[in-house]
This record gives C-alpha cells, structure tokens and sequence, in this order.
C-alpha cells in the first residue's frame, strides 16, 4: 500500500466514528475523481453540510484531495488492524448500513441469512471456505481498474450458543 502513515489513535477514534468518514473517503475513488460536495452529499443521502464538515476532516488529514471543487483519493492510505479495539464500532457501522439497505429493495443489493445446527468439522469448512472467498474479494479488489461503484462487503460466521461448562 502506498503511504501506509499512521494516524494517531484519535484520529482513527474520529474516522471510525461512523461510516461516513469511510464512505466520503472511499466513494472519491470512483468516477476519475469527478465528485463535488454536493454529488457526493446526494450520491450518500447526506447533508451539504455533514458532507463539507467530513470531507475538511479528510482533507487535512491527507486521506483526499482537492482540485477546484472536485475530490480525489490521496496518498495516504488508512488500515485498521484485525486487533484494533475500533474493529467493533467499524463492524458495527457496516452492519447498520447493511440494515438500512433492506429498506431500500434493490436487485443490486444482496442479502442472505441463516440459522444452521452442523458439526465442528462442518463449521471449520465453512470457516475455511469463508476465507477463501474473503481472499478472492481482497484480490478482485486489488486488481480493479475501474472503480464504479462503491459497495459494502460483509461476511459473519459466529456461534449462537455460548459454552456455558
């Protein structure tokens, strides 16, 4: 990755507040950098004001730059370790965002859930296909060379009953 300069650990605080820091930051990535305020503000269905206010935040952070009144992704690039203690509220805003899609039916849009009784060793292949699949994601992604759209990736395996001997 490019630039991999930390932030300090309030300025991740800040940044994984909420999903739209990540979403603002993200999205300016699409389009050739061809997003203002405002079709950033429509694009997310949020205010003019929440949008400007974010994107000052990225801006003097170096997350984005400015071109006239256009957005493009900087330099800088951000990366939450898997042990972070901001890992659950970054969770956790995904998860509300995919919540808020149902709302909005879209063929777009995918959702699926399940409640399942396996064996150990069936959940381990799932585990492991999980895996696989996040890694072949991670690679697509990685490999993109035109950034179109932006979507949200989730993808949870977890036990609904806690061992209790």
């Amino acid at each position: 990755m490019k630039n991999l300069e930390r932030l300090s650990f309030e300025e991740l605080q800040k940044y994984y507040a909420s999903w739209v820091y990540m979403a603002i930051h993200a999205i300016v990535s699409t389009h050739n950098g061809e997003h203002t305020i405002d079709s950033i503000a429509k694009s997310l269905n949020l205010s003019t004001a929440l949008t400007q206010n974010s994107m000052d935040y990225l801006l003097e952070k170096g997350l984005v730059i400015q071109e006239n009144d256009k957005f493009s992704m900087g330099e800088k690039r951000i990366y939450l370790d898997g042990d972070s203690s901001l890992i659950l509220q970054h969770h956790t805003n995904w998860r509300l965002k995919a919540i808020d899609s149902f709302q909005h039916k879209s063929d777009d849009n995918h959702h699926y859930s399940a409640v399942y009784t396996l064996s150990v060793e069936e959940i381990e292949k799932i585990k492991n296909l999980q895996i696989e699949l996040i890694n072949q994601v991670r690679s697509i992604v990685a490999e993109s060379q035109k950034q179109e759209e932006m979507v949200c990736f989730s993808l949870d395996l977890f036990n609904l009953v806690r061992d209790t001997k």
